[in-house]
């Protein structure tokens, strides 16, 4: 079954949360996560959370909050058991996927080759993230299909984004 959104994004939970149980939209406060989830709504993207505990979860779902994190090679492997399977087929449900979360989250799903599973590289942290993260605010949904298009490595980094100019994209809002 393919989803209305061509774009679906994958972030990885928080560190930051309130102390009550609420959906996983609610439940998790770090900057990042509340900047995608803003990049999800005002582009009508899909996005999933990839949560040290639960795995990967819709949005919606109600869960209590939680202090656990990926921190060692046995934990990327229970991860990957529990992952793999909903995540490839959401592969099959989206033209893009957008992977946007730290290294030990990304190395479960390392497996992964498929030519429509982009992330962004973020060399020095959270900060990096943030940075391509709030320069992805400034396009629509169109714009990021061609950013995506045409990054040939499948990395979403600042420095290539910043080689675009919105002005640029203008004429693809209607073309994609």
């Amino acid at each position: 079954m393919k989803s209305n959104s061509k774009l679906l994004i994958i972030t990885s939970c928080s560190a930051k949360k309130k102390s009550y149980r609420t959906t996983a939209a609610d439940l998790y406060q770090g900057q990042l996560f509340k900047m995608v989830k803003k990049l999800s709504r005002i582009n009508e993207f899909d996005y999933r959370i990839f949560s040290a505990k639960y795995g990967l979860i819709k949005p919606d779902k109600v869960i209590k909050p939680y202090e656990k994190t990926i921190s060692n090679k046995t934990d990327i492997i229970r991860l990957n058991n529990r992952v793999m399977p909903k995540f490839l087929d959401l592969t099959k449900q989206y033209k893009y996927i957008l992977l946007i979360m730290g290294s030990k989250y990304r190395e479960v799903l390392k497996e992964n080759k498929l030519d429509n599973v982009y992330y962004i590289k973020a060399d020095k942290g959270i900060g990096d993230y943030l940075k391509v993260v709030s320069k992805l605010l400034n396009y629509n949904k169109y714009q990021i299909y061609k950013i995506m298009q045409i990054t040939g490595d499948r990395i979403i980094s600042y420095k290539n984004i910043q080689l675009f100019d919105s002005s640029n994209f203008t004429y693809f809002n209607s073309q994609i």
